[in-house]
């Protein structure tokens, strides 16, 4: 089958974000025998222009289009991207009267709902290498009846979803990025790495407001390092890139296996930047050297607060010390790190506030990146607090944006960033 791909350009203006899953789905497409084109639209001038030509001159049988984010998950200024998403379905249809379906981790939070606002005929929820090719297979043999994990499907009266089984082994999984050159990206004035490659799925954290193990699954599965060297050097000698992001939610964790990454890459000799997530629960000096000696520049540290109260509250499974000793090493090592506040816990107050603003005060990592509100999202149990204070009702669809803030910090937690500590903080952002 000829299957179109199509990224939307919902970030555009923002820090941008290479569509990974995009390149992971068209090369499982392609390795089961498909013909696959893409057609990037945060790199297009004239999106319809560009979605028409491409549908007259591939002439596909399926469209295909990922929604990465549902929103901007600001609490101050929310921006839905899911309306981006519903105009590009509605344009395609202009000229195409095949299936359309969508992905995603925005989309695969939500498989039901998403799918009916989108008003596209299938969702794959989850990871997609496996359901899209097996969608695609009952497509082209005409089945009137399938189903099958990841599924959602709109029919005249409702939508059906089954939900998806995390693989078993990421052996194999590989990103060709030839349908989506990453080299805009690059070009995008923006100050992350927004070429992104991914070594491992799963996340066995208990994170309350967190939706990474539900999407990965909890059991951690990993990609061979050699398959990862690879890539990179295919990345490198294709598109000349030297500066990548390591998505894996959990990039420390397991040190063993990390080790042996960070070891293939040393081997290897790649010439190569890179930046990643680092958790404090599992922070090792022995090997934070060793990934400052592969090239890694910049840790992402996901604090979340400077305050034990609320990092209990949002079950982040380390304290306060845990995240001192992380960045105190890092910048012993000379690597940039940026820190976060996700301001919002059960129990915060304007007390345990000041206390995680004084904590990174002292701290003074390269960069702090506050979040007023928490984004809240079905069947976490952040959201089952939120309802019994009040604040949402169980029943409301979370679709549209919904946040968590103790009422105590409505008004002035915004103000007290805005006005006070701004001001006095250039590398701290809102």
């Amino acid at each position: 089958m000829n299957v179109l791909l199509l990224n939307p350009d919902a970030l555009r203006g923002s820090d941008p974000a290479y569509p990974l899953g995009l390149a992971h789905i068209a090369t499982a497409a392609m390795k089961a025998g498909h013909a696959a084109e893409g057609v990037d639209l945060f790199s297009e001038n004239c999106p319809e222009t560009a979605i028409f030509s491409t549908i007259e001159s591939f002439q596909p049988d399926v469209v295909g289009l990922s929604v990465r984010n549902i929103d901007n998950q600001c609490m101050r200024a929310p921006i839905f991207y899911l309306e981006t998403a519903k105009n590009l379905v509605h344009t395609v249809r202009k000229r195409f009267y095949g299936p359309i379906v969508v992905g995603g981790a925005g989309y695969s939070i939500f498989p039901r709902e998403a799918l009916d606002y989108l008003r596209a005929d299938y969702g794959i929820q989850g990871e997609g290498e496996r359901a899209f090719v097996m969608l695609l297979e009952a497509l082209e043999a005409n089945s009137k009846a399938f189903s099958f994990p990841g599924l959602t499907r709109r029919t005249a009266d409702r939508v059906e979803w089954i939900p998806n089984v995390p693989l078993a082994s990421l052996e194999g999984v590989w990103a060709d990025r030839s349908l989506f050159p990453p080299l805009p990206y690059l070009d995008a004035g923006t100050r992350q790495f927004p070429v992104n490659i991914q070594t491992r799925r799963g996340c066995p954290m208990e994170c309350i407001y967190c939706t990474n193990p539900w999407l990965e699954g909890k059991t951690m599965r990993f990609r061979g390092p050699e398959d990862v060297v690879l890539e990179i050097r295919s990345l490198s000698d294709n598109f000349g890139i030297a500066r990548l992001t390591f998505v894996d939610s959990l990039f420390n964790h397991p040190t063993s296996y990390t080790e042996t990454l960070v070891d293939a890459f040393l081997k290897a000799r790649l010439e190569l930047s890179w930046e990643c997530t680092y958790n404090p629960r599992f922070h090792d000096p022995h090997l934070l050297s060793k990934m400052h000696d592969a090239g890694c520049v910049r840790v992402s540290i996901g604090n979340e607060s400077g305050s034990n109260l609320s990092l209990t509250a949002l079950k982040k499974g380390f304290e306060r010390e845990h995240i001192e000793r992380s960045v105190l090493d890092a910048k012993a090592l000379g690597l940039e790190t940026v820190c976060f506040l996700l301001i919002g816990a059960p129990g915060e107050t304007k007390d345990t506030v000041l206390e995680s603003v004084c904590f990174l005060d002292e701290l003074n990592p390269s960069s702090v990146v506050v979040t007023l509100g928490i984004r809240l999202y079905p069947g976490l149990e952040l959201s089952s607090i939120a309802a019994k204070e009040g604040m949402i009702d169980p029943r409301q669809s979370l679709l549209s944006p919904a946040f968590y803030l103790p009422r105590e910090l409505e008004g002035w937690a915004e103000s007290f960033f805005l006005d006070e500590v701004l001001p006095s903080h250039p590398n701290w952002t809102v």
